[in-house]
């Protein structure tokens, strides 16, 4: 039998520390090639024609982005945040100053997740990114893996117009996505309210269970409901974790009705903050309209949707 000891003895100190070196040269390279990479998107001189930088660009990775965004950070960090560059540019002619952030999210759909989330309705709809929105000194944009925030310090005659000028030069620097999650394709159409839709990563209805939500609200001879499509991981999975939230319906009043020829599993409750509830389940999706009193309407909303699934899953299903 070897003792350990003797295993030791036989290694010099100077390699412990050279294998620590190593593995602290590995992770420093690493986050410094992805700060290299996010540098990468920011405009060259000639691109950013106009324009000068007046503060030398900023990074901010998982453990450092709250010394920037304080307790916003916690939202980045919930939807995939790998790293952000700020940096403030000056037109020369007006002398205005916008302040740019780049944050790459990791994932399209982390990027597109965080940019529905701090999205208003009251935004004017711009060109740049895969969508983006005006917001009188600030202008959004998503774009592949890229959430773009430029905000203005003063408002201007120009204002509008310097914003698009840099949104574009950044825009032109990113890779060229124009399409939006799968997941929206399977939502109807008609009634759907403008900018509505949204990416819930986590917590989805206020459950921990629930994760990987989208969002849509509509408006339907006044009256206004929302419909939302939750991707579990396994059909498994997704079935008890609908029967949980079943039974969370039927504490807060009656219990529901089951409900046939809609999918694997449907039901009606009620909840207490969106009112009438019809869920149903296929595979491992939930669809679930809110708020909609018209039960025969709802269902022929989910019979639609669930038809689409299959457009948008690639697993088999039975």
């Amino acid at each position: 039998m070897i003792r350990l000891s003797n295993v030791y003895k036989k290694y010099d100190v100077k390699y412990f520390f050279s294998f620590a070196m190593l593995v602290y040269l590995v992770c420093c390279l690493g986050q410094n090639s992805l700060a290299e990479d996010l540098k990468e998107r920011i405009p060259s001189k000639g691109k950013l024609a106009d324009f000068r930088i007046t503060e030398k660009p900023v990074t901010y990775y998982r453990d450092t982005l709250w010394e920037y965004i304080n307790g916003g950070a916690v939202g980045y960090l919930a939807y995939g945040f790998k790293e952000a560059i700020t940096f403030t540019a000056a037109h020369h002619e007006s002398g205005l100053e916008f302040v740019v952030d780049i944050y790459d999210m990791g994932k399209q759909i982390h990027a597109y997740g965080i940019y529905s989330l701090e999205r208003s309705q009251e935004g004017v709809a711009v060109e740049w990114g895969c969508d983006g929105l005006l917001y009188g000194n600030a202008l959004y944009f998503w774009q592949d893996r890229y959430y773009v925030k430029i905000m203005a310090y003063d408002i201007a005659q120009e204002t509008d117009k310097l914003l698009s000028k840099i949104a574009g030069s950044i825009s032109r620097k990113l890779p060229d996505v124009e399409a939006s999650p799968k997941q929206l394709a399977v939502f109807p159409e008609n009634g759907r309210i403008k900018d509505s839709d949204r990416y819930i990563k986590t917590d989805v209805l206020g459950q921990d269970y629930f994760h990987d939500g989208f969002r849509m609200e509509y408006d339907r001879k006044e009256q206004r409901y929302t419909i939302f499509l939750i991707e579990g991981t396994t059909r498994e999975e997704t079935a008890l974790n609908l029967n949980k939230y079943r039974a969370y319906l039927n504490e807060m009043s009656k219990p529901g009705n089951e409900l046939t020829g809609l999918g694997e599993q449907a039901y009606t409750g009620k909840d207490s903050f969106y009112g009438t509830v019809i869920l149903s389940r296929k595979n491992r999706f939930i669809i679930g309209v809110f708020g909609l009193p018209d039960v025969a309407a709802a269902r022929n909303i989910i019979q639609i949707m669930l038809g689409k699934l299959e457009k948008i899953d690639k697993r088999p299903y039975p």
